[in-house]
């Protein structure tokens, strides 16, 4: 959960002023940043990375509710952070078969691979098939 952090507020530093972004959080519920897309400033830059650091890990994975909430926001890009082993509202062929419906929609997934334990075939096809790029840490 750590490395996940450090990358998601990494991220977030580099965002140019006016980037419009959200930030979904998941174990086993969902918890949004705001919902919709938020448009990048000095005030929605120190609250994302506020948001970022209260999070604390517990329990299962509720990745597909979570990417649900991502697509209700239609972003043209989603950077995915996770191990990708969804096992709460959904296992890992609803999330690449919801994905892939996304992607042609447009939406394209940079994918993030995050601790010992991950889905790494997921992540890259996600990745892949969307013209995204799969990183693992």
């Amino acid at each position: 959960m750590d490395a996940a952090k450090a990358e998601l507020v990494s991220a977030l530093s580099t965002l140019p002023d006016g980037t419009r972004f959200g930030v979904v959080f998941f174990n086993e519920r969902v918890d949004l940043l705001a919902p919709g897309l938020t448009s990048m400033a000095p005030g929605s830059r120190w609250t994302s990375v506020s948001f970022v650091h209260g999070i604390a890990p517990s329990g299962t994975t509720a990745a597909v509710p979570a990417l649900r909430q991502a697509y209700a926001a239609r972003p043209r890009r989603v950077v995915f952070l996770s191990d990708g082993l969804a096992n709460t509202g959904g296992d890992g062929a609803t999330l690449l078969a919801e994905a892939r419906l996304a992607m042609r929609h447009g939406v394209r997934f940079d994918t993030v691979g995050v601790g010992n334990d991950q889905d790494a075939p997921m992540l890259r096809a996600m990745a892949a098939e969307s013209g995204g790029i799969a990183v693992s840490r």
